[in-house]
């Protein structure tokens, strides 16, 4: 599907156009401007494919997007691949077993319901806050703004509920120096949270530090039960910048400074340019590619140091 010019503007003239897919049940090519918005995409749906602006509903990686919204607000690349969902009124069936009782409930959403919206609508049957609620299906855990469209959940499915307890409990919170935090908190609290309470009672900066659970980094936006923390856990803080050692072939130790999301492939380029700046660039470099290695385990360009629990002076070798 080609734009051919509907929406010409002087302004877009110079612009350039970026392709994008559609998947519905078959595969839309369409050609965009980045400062385009969703109302635009879904007029030109409408004029060459027949289907009602008002029935559209586009999704970019789960995330329904706004028709307000450009495609560079959305984060929407070249070759991008966008799910379009038309709306239908007709219910379908589904299962809600609890894990914690023997109880079913059952539902009637629409195939573009949101996992949201499922918690309102088990808020309403049984009085559960949907921050208290985590649904489950073949194996993992829902994200609120993805449809059942989106999952491929089918009607008569069977959807498992877990409650999250509200009750407050005590964790922990240990600096690399020993020193301890004791903080009162409840397992639906994120991680950003807990940070966020640490950096009042500790005031240290929140941007430059993490925390991690036995060596594994946590994300912030996930809830202390989402990890299983409970009554007594402690939790490990790191610095989001640190200091490691690369050990080289002929036993020099060169000192970086790395954050745990940084890309191997960046550490390497790191490795090489304070090498070069100590005259110490080995000439066999060039006849292959570098490698290195923590506790056995050669680091892959493309992951983040985090997934090889690279901590603070951690010692990779060169190989």
């Amino acid at each position: 599907m080609e734009a051919h010019g509907l929406y010409w503007n002087p302004a877009l003239q110079d612009e350039d156009e970026v392709n994008i897919y559609l998947r519905a049940t078959k595969t839309i090519r369409s050609s965009v401007k980045k400062s385009q918005t969703v109302s635009n995409l879904k007029e030109m749906i409408s004029m060459e494919q027949g289907i009602s602006e008002q029935l559209q509903r586009l999704f970019f990686s789960g995330r329904r997007l706004a028709d307000n919204q450009t495609f560079d607000q959305c984060g929407i690349e070249k070759d991008s691949t966008l799910d379009l969902q038309v709306e239908s009124y007709e219910r379908m069936k589904i299962y809600i077993k609890y894990l914690s009782v023997h109880r079913t409930i059952v539902l009637e959403p629409r195939l573009t319901d949101s996992i949201k919206q499922i918690k309102t609508m088990i808020q309403t049957v049984d009085r559960l806050e949907p921050d208290r609620v985590s649904l489950i299906y073949k194996g993992k855990i829902l994200k609120e703004e993805s449809t059942l469209a989106y999952l491929q959940v089918p009607s008569d499915s069977i959807i498992y509920l877990v409650t999250i307890p509200n009750e407050d409990f005590s964790v922990y919170v240990k600096e690399q120096n020993g020193d301890t935090t004791k903080l009162e908190v409840k397992a639906a609290f994120t991680i950003q949270a807990v940070k966020a309470m640490v950096g009042i009672m500790t005031d240290k900066r929140e941007s430059e530090w993490r925390l991690a659970l036995a060596g594994k980094q946590l994300e912030e936006h996930r809830s202390l039960a989402y990890y299983g923390i409970k009554e007594g856990t402690t939790l490990d803080m790191y610095p989001r910048k640190f200091q490691v050692f690369v050990k080289t072939w002929n036993g020099r130790t060169v000192t970086l400074d790395v954050d745990q999301d940084k890309d191997v492939r960046v550490l390497k380029l790191d490795f090489v340019e304070k090498m070069t700046k100590l005259m110490e660039v080995m000439p066999r470099r060039s006849a292959r590619p570098l490698k290195l290695v923590c506790e056995g385990k050669e680091l892959q360009d493309g992951a983040k140091l985090s997934s090889y629990n690279i901590q603070k002076d951690s010692t990779i070798h060169e190989n």
